[in-house]
């Protein structure tokens, strides 16, 4: 089933992104969403994709995720956070969630779940499980 909302009064520049289409899923009792995509990543965001590709690659855990309903590669937050800090992409004037998470998750490029992290490339080219 699809819905699609076509009026956004509240809609201005400084929260248009909060208003940009989603895919919501129900997937083993929990709700997950994807955003469809048009976010403009930093470069620092970009960075730190670029890190987490290199993390799933090195070092990816296959575990069985229901959000995609799928086996992914996967790393713990914590480890990536400790490489992208050592890329210098974390300072205290920084906020993890606003700056890199968030961003990627808007993107459609990363799952997160559990502490755990993945690429959403792999589950959708079909490069895993």
């Amino acid at each position: 089933m699809a819905i699609e909302f076509k009026k956004a009064r509240q809609r201005k520049p400084s929260n248009r992104e909060d208003y940009e289409p989603v895919t919501l899923r129900l997937i083993n009792d929990e709700w997950t969403v994807t955003h469809e995509g048009g976010v403009k990543l930093s470069e620092d965001a970009e960075t730190a994709y670029r890190v987490l590709s290199r993390l799933v690659r090195e070092e990816g855990e296959h575990q069985e995720l229901a959000e995609v309903s799928r086996v992914a590669p996967c790393v713990s937050v914590p480890r990536w956070k400790r490489e992208c800090d050592a890329a210098g992409l974390l300072t205290e004037r920084r906020r993890w969630h606003d700056k890199i998470t968030d961003p990627l998750r808007k993107a459609g490029k990363i799952g997160l779940a559990r502490n755990r992290v993945w690429r959403l490339r792999d589950h959708r080219e079909g490069l895993v499980g």
